[in-house]
């Protein structure tokens, strides 16, 4: 992705998805190895597609090529990247946290509670995978353009001088400047874009979806999930929006605006949902994700005009 080719590593994970459905069938179903066959089918569809990954790197991207000079330790570079790799670690484990909270409320629901939740999430993973994506493609080419231009200005300083460099306070090359902004005006308008799409989708086909993860008898939790996705599907542009928002930040370098936006969203996510299913029922739930994104939004959006400010 770095190096601007998104398509490859499509075709990747494509074939690592469906190895692990297959691994899944041959190693669950078959050989009857049960949760650790799940485990194993994962393990050897991601290890089968980071080998053919390392393949096509040395065949087809010179530029990412390791020879032996490289393979030293670079200081500053090691600063970096721990630095940013460790707010991204905690970042990520802020969800998986709050998502164990907001399980555990809806364990003491009762079963069909549970079975409605756990058929939902999967359908809001889907919903908002797409615009995760959107995001990952805005912060590839918001730090390209904004790499680009931070290598404009170190020549600017050697043919202008310190002195001038410093009067100009130049970050980035106008070019570049204006090639961020662009990506994050036409990025935020394909996720709004996306949102009322899957709004309109998930409003389509809500009833039938739920059915897929229901047997017989389950009618009260389709007509539960039904409920909860017929709310839900108007709160889909939220993160949307946020997760625009966070691929500006993640492509600009402001990990620590991401992870604290994250810590936001969740807290006050599985905050709600403790005071309103226990009340309300599922619907809660997506009152509960309404009020964390929205909440994520109003941080961001603060932290945006103040970085805009700072420029």
């Amino acid at each position: 992705r770095s190096v601007g080719d998104s398509k490859t590593p499509v075709i990747f994970l494509a074939l690592a998805s469906v190895m692990n459905a297959g691994l899944d069938v041959l190693l669950v179903a078959v050989f009857r190895w049960g949760v650790v066959g799940a485990g194993v089918a994962t393990v050897m569809a991601e290890g089968i597609s980071a080998l053919l990954c390392a393949w096509h790197i040395y065949r087809r991207i010179p530029l990412l090529h390791l020879t032996r000079r490289e393979l030293k330790i670079d200081r500053r570079l090691l600063r970096e990247t721990v630095s940013s790799g460790a707010i991204t670690a905690m970042q990520q484990a802020c969800q998986p946290i709050g998502k164990a909270l907001i399980q555990s409320v809806m364990n003491a629901q009762g079963v069909s509670v549970i079975a409605a939740f756990n058929a939902v999430s999967r359908v809001d993973d889907f919903a908002c995978i797409p615009e995760q994506s959107i995001s990952s493609g805005m912060m590839t080419c918001i730090a390209q353009n904004r790499g680009a231009g931070e290598h404009a200005r170190v020549g600017e300083t050697l043919r202008r001088g310190m002195a001038i460099e410093a009067a100009y306070g130049v970050l980035i090359g106008a070019g570049e400047h204006e090639r961020v902004g662009q990506t994050l005006r036409y990025g935020m308008r394909i996720e709004a874009v996306y949102g009322v799409l899957i709004c309109l989708i998930v409003l389509a086909v809500k009833t039938p979806v739920m059915r897929l993860f229901a047997a017989q008898d389950s009618v009260r939790m389709v007509s539960m999930g039904v409920d909860y996705l017929a709310l839900m599907a108007f709160f889909y542009i939220l993160p949307g929006i946020t997760n625009g928002i966070q691929g500006y930040f993640r492509g600009m370098g402001e990990m620590k605006t991401t992870l604290t936006a994250t810590f936001i969203q969740i807290s006050i996510r599985a905050l709600v949902v403790a005071v309103l299913v226990p009340r309300i029922g599922l619907n809660g739930a997506a009152w509960a994700c309404a009020v964390g994104w929205s909440a994520m939004l109003c941080y961001t959006f603060a932290r945006y005009r103040r970085v805009r400010e700072n420029e």
